[in-house]
């Protein structure tokens, strides 16, 4: 489990994250677990990423970057990180209405 303290190395990207989403957010449409709830935090180390979150496809997961602002996509496959939007709630906004895509 990853605590705010422990998140300091994403701050302040990631205070939206403990101030609101703690429990995640679950697409309903979807049926999935888009945003993590705290309990399933990981961290990529070799990456510097805080992961928070998955597309459901090909692995792409949703992460803070070390020292850098707003929500990313990782896409394993190509190893590449692409910024998706500058908070949170932008970002789940986009995927409901469908402007955000992997």
């Amino acid at each position: 489990m990853v605590f705010r303290e422990k998140a300091g190395r994403w701050a302040p990207a990631c205070n939206e994250y403990f101030d609101d989403f703690l429990q995640g957010w679950y697409d309903e449409q979807g049926h999935l677990q888009f945003i993590l709830p705290a309990e399933k935090l990981t961290i990529e180390h070799d990456r510097g990423d805080l992961v928070i979150g998955h597309a459901g496809v090909d692995g792409v997961y949703f992460c803070f970057r070390e020292n850098m602002s707003g929500i990313y996509a990782y896409y394993g496959i190509d190893d590449v990180h692409v910024l998706m939007a500058p908070s949170i709630q932008s970002l789940v906004m986009g995927w409901v209405n469908g402007s955000i895509t992997v």
